[in-house]
């Protein structure tokens, strides 16, 4: 990590590389200020999100808050992390200050504009402003933007932004994401992953044994160097991997796997062995096809070593073939003799029904017409969208003097189907959800793996269990929401909440706590949806805290949350169906009688319920071997960690953990000098409140969302704990029952509190000697006399079952205890 920065120190270093006075008023601006703006506003299939920076993102010595936000894990996260590795950076911005451009819009006109950029980075040789954009991006702005954006050189250019900062004396470039290597991304990552050296290690001798094997092995996996050179793991010879004599293609080779063959005594072996890397997913590219004029249909693979046996003279025959006329085979050898297989090559995919013959016009309103009605709020049937379709075409042959023919219902409909995947369509239709809905599938090709090892990445997300539950220590009934924290590279479960309460920030924090718990470490990204939880401030800054980057799903490719949303599936089938309060999926509910719906059946024990997912989340998924024999996700976890040591974010439950996962309270008052902190009705002291009378808003409160009898609060600059006396009874008890209890409570409403203060101040107001009610009762405003004595009916049964007491002589006379 590098070094913090100063303001004093910027400055210097902006004037020794002769920047303006604008231009360092402009970096050291930028550099004191937040983000022009904050990311994940974009295109609807960008994944947006945050992530820990290595180098300085502020002033400062807050290493902490080096965050830097990106718009696109496939686009701005390479550039980023990149970067950060780069050690000529010395400083690195997201979202600079905007600045005023002057463009040229689609109609020709000038425009005044704010633009801001992705990134700015301060360098030992220059300051450069970073715009980071896809190829398609780039052939899009400039085909819609000739004015502004050109790409007939070697880069493209954003000629209004290079003059902008051209008088800020900083260069601008823009940076094509393809020309990113995302395994050199992946690899940094995962070298830095590795774990920390408890102090200095002497590397030579691994880096001589390996360099010596190598030379003699030729090119070796990872495997076969910890095999072969007798070592605890494999974090030694990723440390000396780049050295001399150890040499990777890192740009096209993967660390993260330990049987490829990719460690090469020189450079230049390197590049060779990286660029023969996986030669079948390069050719075999879902953007290549070959012709059935290439190859035979595998259909007709069976006629055609017929065709080869009768030219070679080994023909053979099965039952039911027709066999070919003596014509037929002369016919045959002479092609053979001229042309070679291809001669004698079966065609008859050009046999059949062909398209139909109409003319481009005629193809252009079919498209249009089909396009307008099934992208139309009314729902019209195709029927008669096709009945319009030739009306319309009939009309307009006779204006434009044409004869054109409609195309039948049975095309119609097959061009309908067509467009089954518009995303266009179901927008129009139903909105960005629907579109969601039926957008089509993005080509594999083309999009990252974002996984390559255990806890690299997980995915978070809720689901509302089918299952009517009733918690009777409690006595909260319904349905309870389970929060799962699920790896992606092996779908294991890392952490899971089960609440009745809705998603909120507690509930994510008991997710990550019950990772540390089980795991001792966080994953090192964390993927969640758009939900309001996620989105929120405190999320955010929690998972700054504990040094996590964040990234939201796409809300434009659902897809993407699968390996969350299919161990809810499996939840759903195991746990909940065929036990009592199963609630399937009903389509209308309405149609449903009251005696048959879930809600009013036998509930499921929520005990039940907690104990059976656990066993499924923690003891029954992680062992299952995959469908195809693959090793389960705990074997290939385990086998990962023996070999490259623990992944992920190291993090334990101290007091730094547990603040940072605890939830901020708003609050009013002060704390009282004897060391208390009043909130609800309770008290919490600590020692380091005693003659203190602070106002509970300077000092921060949080609520644990374990244990509801602990509140943190800063004083100092430090954090502290207090306690209400009910921490007392926890003493001895696990942490799991303690969170039991703690979910099982909830704060009183306001008519609860109202209620119960109504009641107390009835007893105080009544007589103990008289056991029946006043003759003059004050009435509280807005209460029904009914209510009132149902109240002190209530209020006198419990005064009559108290003990009196005989004040003159201090004893319980319904106890039967002698008197003093």
């Amino acid at each position: 990590m590098s070094a913090p920065l100063s303001e004093d120190k910027l400055r210097k270093h902006l004037t020794k590389l002769g920047l303006p006075r604008a231009g360092i008023e402009y970096v050291v601006g930028a550099a004191a200020t937040r983000p022009a703006r904050l990311v994940g506003n974009g295109a609807k299939k960008n994944m947006p999100g945050e992530m820990p920076s290595l180098k300085p993102a502020s002033l400062g010595d807050l290493r902490a808050h080096w965050r830097l936000q990106f718009e696109s894990i496939s686009v701005e996260f390479p550039f980023a992390v990149l970067a950060s590795a780069d050690p000529n950076v010395l400083m690195m911005l997201d979202q600079p200050t905007s600045v005023p451009l002057t463009i040229v819009d689609k109609n020709g006109r000038k425009r005044r504009i704010k633009y801001t950029a992705d990134y700015l980075t301060v360098t030992r040789t220059d300051v450069r402003v970073i715009e980071v954009k896809s190829a398609d991006g780039i052939a899009a702005l400039c085909a819609s933007h000739p004015s502004n954006w050109t790409n007939d050189g070697p880069i493209p250019r954003y000629l209004p932004a290079e003059q902008a900062y051209a008088d800020l004396g900083v260069a601008f470039q823009v940076v094509v994401a393809e020309s990113l290597s995302w395994h050199r991304v992946q690899n940094i990552l995962f070298q830095r992953s590795l774990p920390a050296l408890d102090g200095p290690i002497d590397l030579s001798a691994v880096q001589r044994r390996t360099a010596m094997f190598i030379q003699k092995n030729g090119p070796c996996s990872i495997s076969d160097v910890v095999r072969a050179l007798e070592l605890p793991d494999a974090t030694n010879v990723l440390r000396v991997i780049g050295t001399s004599g150890v040499h990777v293609d890192i740009d096209n080779a993967s660390l993260s796997d330990p049987h490829s063959k990719i460690i090469c005594a020189s450079n230049g072996e390197a590049l060779s062995v990286g660029s023969a890397l996986a030669t079948i997913q390069k050719e075999a590219s879902t953007s290549h096809s070959v012709s059935l004029e290439q190859i035979c249909d595998p259909k007709h693979l069976a006629r055609f070593g017929y065709r080869i046996g009768v030219v070679t003279g080994n023909a053979y025959h099965w039952d039911g073939m027709k066999e070919a006329s003596p014509r037929t085979m002369q016919r045959w050898k002479a092609k053979y003799k001229r042309d070679g297989l291809e001669g004698i090559r079966p065609r008859f995919h050009k046999c059949g029904p062909q398209e139909a013959n109409i003319g481009r016009w005629h193809d252009e309103l079919l498209q249009k017409h089909i396009k307008k009605y099934k992208g139309s709020t009314k729902y019209s049937s195709r029927r008669q969208a096709h009945i319009r379709y030739a009306k319309l075409l009939a009309r307009l042959s006779r204006e434009s003097n044409v004869t054109a023919c409609p195309v039948g219902y049975s095309t119609y409909c097959s061009r309908w189907a067509a467009r089954k995947h518009s995303t266009e369509d179901g927008y129009n239709q139903g909105g960005t959800r629907q579109a969601s809905a039926v957008a089509p599938h993005a080509d594999v090709d083309t999009q990252v793996p974002i996984a390559t090892r255990p806890f690299q990445v997980a995915h978070i997300d809720h689901c509302l269990a089918p299952s009517w539950s009733d918690w009777k220590l409690t006595g909260q009934q319904g349905k309870p929401w389970l929060t799962t924290l699920i790896d992606a590279k092996t779908g294991e479960a890392l952490g899971r909440a089960i609440r009745f309460e809705n998603p909120s920030f507690d509930t994510d924090a008991l997710a990550l706590r019950d990772c540390v718990r089980r795991h001792g470490r966080l994953p090192s990204l964390i993927v969640s949806d758009g939900g309001t939880d996620f989105r929120s401030a405190m999320f955010q800054a929690m998972l700054a805290e504990l040094s996590v980057t964040w990234v939201r799903r796409s809300y434009g490719n659902p897809r993407s949350g699968q390996p969350v949303e299919r161990p809810f599936l499996t939840f759903a089938q195991t746990v909940c169906r065929g036990r009592d309060g199963f609630a399937p999926d009903i389509a209308n509910l309405r149609s449903i009688s009251r005696k048959k719906d879930p809600a009013n059946g036998p509930k499921r024990i929520f005990e039940s319920l907690l104990r059976d997912t656990d066993r499924l989340l923690f003891a029954v998924m992680p062992r299952l071997k995959g469908a195809d024999g693959s090793p389960s996700a705990l074997e290939e976890r385990s086998e990962f960690e023996d070999l490259y040591g623990l992944q992920g974010v190291p993090a334990k439950l101290d007091l730094r953990f547990l603040v940072a996962t605890s939830r901020p309270l708003g609050s009013k008052g002060t704390t009282e000098p004897s060391g208390a902190i009043r909130m609800d009705e309770s008290r919490y002291y600590s020692t380091k409140l005693h003659g203190h009378s602070v106002s509970l808003r300077s000092i921060s409160l949080r609520r644990d969302p374990e244990d509801a009898t602990v509140l943190y609060f800063c004083l100092g600059g430090a954090w502290h704990v207090a306690k209400a006396r009910a921490a007392m009874h926890n003493r001895g008890r696990s942490d799991e029952q303690v969170s039991l209890d703690a979910t099982g409570k909830r704060p009183m409403t306001k008519e609860e509190r109202k209620a119960r203060i109504d009641a107390l101040h009835d007893f105080a107001s009544s007589s103990p000697t008289t056991p029946s009610v006043p003759a003059t009762v004050t009435q509280p405003a807005g209460t029904s006399p009914q209510v009132s004595r149902a109240r002190h009916a209530v209020t006198w049964a419990a005064v009559e079952s108290i003990p009196t007491i005989d004040a003159s002589r201090s004893i319980w006379r319904r106890s039967g205890r002698p008197g003093a």
